[in-house]
Order: C-alpha cells, then structure tokens, then sequence
C-alpha cells in the first residue's frame, strides 16, 4: 500500500499554510506595533517621574539660596553687634522651611579687635530651632578644620560646596555660602546649610514601584542616594561609568538591567550640578500599557503564547505540505516528519516554560503595595476620607513592622514562621501608649506563641517588640506545578478589636525597602525547595459578612488590614527529577516496546515481540507510573489537578493506545493504518501526538 496525498488535499494544505504564515506575520506586526506604542508611553511617564523630582529638589535648593542672598542683604541694614546679628538670622529661620541650618563664618576680628572668631549658627533640632557657635565646636579659620570645602578666606564667590557631615545638626549637608560684604569689604561668608536627609525624604515620596529606583550623584559621580539593594549597586556604578552624564541636561536611555528591561534617565540638577538618575521598570508603568491595549483587541504585549501556538501550528503546515509533494512516501520520510514535528513541538513546550518561569508574576491578592511613604499617605488619605463619609470614629495609625528569621512549609498549605514584630506609639501627643493596649494578632495563625522581646523608649516614642512563632494555615494554587510561584502572606491585626486601629509599616526600621533587597527577611534565610524573589508590605480591604457583634461604626469592613509578603518561586529542578524524570523514563521504555511490534518472521525471533508480552510489559510501566503519580498527589497535597499530573494522565493513555495497536496487530483483522508497512504509521505518529499533548496542555494551563 502506498501513501498518496490527492491534488486537492494538497491545494487545501498549501492554502492553510499561506494562511496560517500570512495571520503569523500579521500578529507578530500588530505586537511589535502595540509593544512600540507602549514603549514610548513607558518613556514619556517615566521620564515625566524623573524631571518632577529633578525640579522639585532644584526648588528646594533655589529656596536655599534665596534665604543666603537675603542673609548678605540684611547684614547691610544693621550695625554689626552680635545681638542684632542674631536677631536677623532668628528671622531668617522662621521663614527658611526645610533649611536645617543657617549662619555666618565671620573672619578673624571682623566684628572688632576684642572678638577673634564670631560664628553664629541656627540649626533645626527636631520641631524647634537652636542656636550654636561654629566656634566652639572648631577653629573655622584653619584650613584644616575646614578641609572637606576649603579656606574660608578663598570663598570670595556665591557657590555650592559639596556634602559634609554637620558635627552640629547631626547630619550630611550640602552648603551654600556668599560672601557677606559690608562697606565694600569682605566680613565672611554667610551659609545655609541643607540636610541631604531631606533631598532624600522629597525623594521617597515618588512612588516609582518595584524594580525601579532612584540615585542621586554629586558632580564627580560620587554616589549620595540610592534606593538599591548592594548587588544591584554594583551593577549600576559599571552602567553609570560608562554614561556621558556631562554631555547634556537629560540624557535618557533604555537597558536592561538586573534581568529587566528599564528605562534610565538622568537630569543635571542646575543648582548644584548633581544628578538625578532614575531606573524605571517597564513593568512598573503597566497601566499605561493596558490603556494602550484597550484600543486594540489584540491583547497584551506579553502574549507569548498565541504567538508561539501560531509559529507551531504554521510549521507544522508547511511540513505537512513537503510530505505531501512526494508521490510515494517512503520510511525515511515519514521517520524525519515525526522527528522534525516532535522537535517543534518539544521546542514550543521547552519555550513555554523558559517564559513563564523567568516571568515575575504580580500576584493580585494585595491591592495596594507598599513601596515608599507615598503609599503608606495614600492609604491613609483614602481611609480618612472613608471614615468620615461612613461616620466612624476617627482611625489610629500605630507603625508596626516584621522580621522573619525562619519559615517553612509543613503541609502544602499550613506554614511554620518565626520572628519579630514591633510597633511604635507615640509619647508626646493626645495619644499616650497607655491609651491602647500594645500588641498584635495574627489572624491565620492555627498556633502562635508570642513573648514580649523588648521595650524602647526616648522623647518621642514607645517601641515595644515581640518574638513570635506559630503555623499559619494559607491558601496556595498548585495549578503550575512544578513551575508555580506562591505569596507567603502574613495579616496583622492590632489587638484592641474594638478601636478603629489601622496597622502601617516602618519604613524607617529597614536599611533598604526595594523589594528586591528583601527587607524584613534574614540575611542567611534559605527555605528547602523555594527560591526568595521579593518582600514587601502591603494592605488589602476584607470585607466581612459579620459585624462581629459591635456598633457599625466600629465596623472592621472596609478597613485596610497590614500584610507582610514574601514571595516565592519552586526550584523546579527537585520536582523534575522526583517525578517528571520517571515519567519520561516510562514513555520512552513504552516506546520501545511499541518498537517491537512487527509482523516479520525474523524480528519476532529477535526482539520477542507477542501481544501477551506488551501486555504485561505495558502493565509493568503502568503500575511504575502510577506510584510515581500517588506519591505526587501525596507531596502535594491538593484537590486540583496540577500541571504535571497530565503527564501522568497522557502515558496512561499511551499505554492503553500500544496495548490496543498490539492486539489489533495480532488480530486477523486487517487495519490498513497499522498494518501498513509493519505497524510504521502508529510507530512515526507515538512522538507526534505524545509532544503534541505536552504542547497544548502546557499552552492551555500556561494561559490562564
């Protein structure tokens, strides 16, 4: 029997195959169109993000100056005698906001002969303003007590110095001095100092999102602020070393950095010559490209997977469309299309997986993450309003904040965490830490013990920390296994039920909050099978079908509840291995004994080929698959069914369908499509359709 495609088979699959390449290469235009689009959207916000900030510290530093010009005005109006240089600087202060400084270095026996050094100094100190003599501190007039900006006799020009640590106000400043100039002679130089503290404050209030961070370089490149975690840091002074920051005002630029792909921009800052630098995740403006899809029905950017069903489905057309051309099909043929459509589909399944285990996916549980103090006022501006409009009392931020030093998975949904947790109260407002009680509950915990750790207190705040370890009972989805990534949740709740107390993070208790730091976790932490992609805090609003017995207007709904998150992602490589390895292991032993079917007199003799044999051979593979598979059900430990489970569930039908080729074989019977020649056809089709499987199943699992 020979194999004939007839003409207009063959016309049919040419016409498929033009069609599928012509909707191929439509497709792939439309996302490249859409991902073009988007990008530029992604660009113009985040460069917006970047020169609001750059403008913002410009105005802050204009102010700096503004408020030192003033200060070699004023000292032309007075006479020159301490008290009334002090009141003029006294006045200065109220009005120069921010400032955290503000005097005037007077050369030697300027004021007059009796008077060698005259400093006088007014610094921020917490909500009130101090006075302070330079002098007393350090002899201003040698160089080498002012080395870091040099001799006060050459500073005859208005300038910006570069940072200091201010012994006085207790913090790295910037300077900006002038001149003061009285009667056409130089008495000093009149500053005012501002703390780089401050700048970096102004700059928290960017909510840039995760993997984006902000630095900010003096004009020698020199490092002030950055929002980074130490590997990153490393990484960005080699990027940052090989920028021409000097060459324009802007300069922006798209990298890929740290794995993703980020847009960097950088602004001179006109005051000070410093350097704003932003690194702005793509991913962090994906609204923005969700608008741009909504005009478009061709989906997200992202759709890897469409584009890879298609770039299959093509291939295999036109394969299908070569066979076809050939009057007589011979063995050769037939074995290089099954190769050939086998390695296509392998390829399309290995893509698959490479795409969504490199992915980092946000999980949508938390509604609102906490990625800088901006967030934190957001939330709280929200809940404010809130409040009023439902006629609640009046909510209580308490600042509380977690370490976790151990955690790990008991069952598949029940976890054992270990750590600290502290909240700050406030001492000096209306509201004591006696007003509420101290201390928090963890609402998913099945068990917790929790022991008062330890107690600070200064002139402004109660910090009070406990140790805490319990096993929390958490929902997880197991549907991608072994390729799943999983959001460790831990809700904290204040322990006065009854009182509108709103739970918020410190951000201040951690060195670094960029997700990718990984604050709140220990250093050396390591969790068996998993792989630590980020922490971060975050609120979500529950609402509840109770009102726990208490007034509506002591209602927990609506109410944003505090959660510390860490998130996941498996080490597939033990899963593989325990069980995926063994099913692969069955199938290509199952191959071999399909191998073996023929009707030759010869190679029954050789290769022992009878239907019994398949058949107990077959039942051996199966009752070693299927203990892999209750084991797997076992680890796991969930009613769904999971991703690598099909595996499991195709080799039983592939043991089914050799079993059913090798009796229908042995039959006097003739089946042309497995009689022809000695079984060929379900032999050349086993890896087709087995890879085909694995294709489509991951295609349709990996979608959702």
């Amino acid at each position: 029997m020979k194999i004939k495609f007839a003409r207009r088979t063959k016309s049919i699959v040419l016409t498929l195959s033009i069609t599928a390449t012509l909707f191929t290469l439509f497709y792939t235009y439309m996302l490249i169109a859409l991902y073009h689009e988007a990008n530029q959207h992604i660009e113009q916000s985040s460069r917006a993000v970047n020169e609001k900030v750059s403008e913002r510290i410009d105005d802050m530093f204009d102010k700096a100056q503004n408020v030192t010009l003033r200060l070699n005005y004023e000292m032309q109006t007075i006479t020159l005698n301490k008290e009334e240089i002090w009141g003029k600087l006294n006045n200065l202060s109220v009005i120069s906001e921010g400032i955290s400084g503000i005097g005037i270095n007077f050369f030697p026996y300027a004021l007059s002969e009796s008077i060698r050094l005259f400093s006088p100094y007014i610094y921020r100190a917490n909500d009130s303003y101090k006075q302070a003599n330079v002098d007393d501190y350090y002899d201003y007039s040698i160089k080498q007590s002012f080395e870091s900006s040099g001799d006060i006799f050459d500073h005859n020009i208005a300038q910006w110095l570069p940072p200091v640590y201010d012994e006085i106000s207790k913090c790295d400043a910037i300077k900006y001095e002038v001149p003061i100039v009285v009667g056409g002679h130089q008495l000093g130089v009149g500053y005012s100092n501002y703390c780089i503290k401050k700048i970096i404050n102004e700059i928290n209030k960017n909510d840039l999102g995760n993997d984006s961070y902000f630095i900010l370089m003096d004009a020698k490149r020199n490092i002030l602020y950055n929002s980074m975690d130490t590997k990153s840091i490393v990484n960005i002074k080699k990027l940052l070393n090989s920028i021409e920051l000097t060459a324009s005002k802007t300069w922006s630029k798209q990298v890929r950095f740290n794995g993703k792909d980020s847009w960097v921009h950088s602004r001179k800052l006109a005051n000070t010559g410093w350097y704003v630098v932003t690194f702005i995740n793509k991913d962090t403006h994906k609204k923005l490209v969700d608008d741009v899809h909504e005009k478009s029905a061709w989906g997200e950017i992202s759709q890897y997977l469409p584009l890879s069903s298609l770039l299959v489905l093509t291939s295999i057309l036109w394969i299908v469309f070569v066979i076809s051309k050939y009057d007589d099909l011979k063995p050769v043929h037939l074995w290089c299309s099954s190769f050939v459509i086998s390695a296509i589909f392998t390829t399309g399944t290995l893509y698959i997986w490479n795409q969504f285990y490199s992915t980092y996916t946000e999980d949508t549980f938390i509604q609102d993450r906490v990625h800088n103090k901006a967030s934190i006022r957001r939330v709280k501006l929200d809940y404010n309003i809130e409040t009023m409009s439902h006629h609640k009392s009046p909510p209580i931020f308490v600042p509380t904040s977690l370490f976790i030093q151990s955690m790990e998975f008991v069952t598949a949904y029940n976890i054992k965490i270990s750590g600290y947790v502290w909240q700050q109260y406030p001492i000096k407002t209306t509201l004591s830490p006696d007003d509420i009680n101290h201390g928090v509950v963890f609402p998913e915990a099945e068990t917790i013990s929790i022991k008062k750790s330890y107690e600070h207190k200064d002139d402004k705040f109660l910090i009070v920390g406990w140790h805490f370890e319990g096993v929390f009972r958490e929902k997880f989805n197991y549907d991608h296994y072994p390729f799943d990534q999983q959001l460790v949740w831990i809700r904290v709740w204040h322990t006065d039920f009854e009182r509108n107390v709103v739970l918020t993070p410190m951000l201040d208790s951690y060195e670094n909050i960029n997700p990718s730091a990984l604050p709140g976790l220990e250093k050396e932490f390591v969790i068996n099978g998993w792989s630590i992609e980020k922490t971060f805090y975050g609120f979500r609003t529950n609402q509840y079908n109770t009102n726990f017995g208490m007034p509506a207007h002591l209602s927990k709904d609506m109410r944003p509840e505090l959660y510390f998150n860490i998130s996941l992602r498996r080490n597939f490589i033990d899963p593989f291995i325990s069980y995926l390895f063994p099913v692969l292991v069955v199938l290509l032993m199952l191959f071999g004994v399909l191998v073996t079917t023929s009707a030759n007199t010869d190679k029954p003799e050789r290769l022992g080929f009878s239907a019994s044999s398949v058949l107990s051979s077959s039942s051996a593979l199966f009752f070693v698959s299927l203990i892999s598979h209750v084991q797997l059900r076992n680890h796991v430990g969930t009613s769904r069914m999971i991703y690598l489970e099909y595996f499991f569930l195709v080799s039983y039908v592939m043991i089914l369908m050799v079993v059913l080729n090798a009796i229908l074989f042995s039959l006097p019977i003739k089946v042309k499509v497995i009689d022809y020649r000695d079984n060929l056809i379900p032999k050349t089709l086993y890896w087709p359709v087995l890879c085909g499987f694995f294709f489509f199943t991951t295609l349709i699992i990996y979608s959702n």
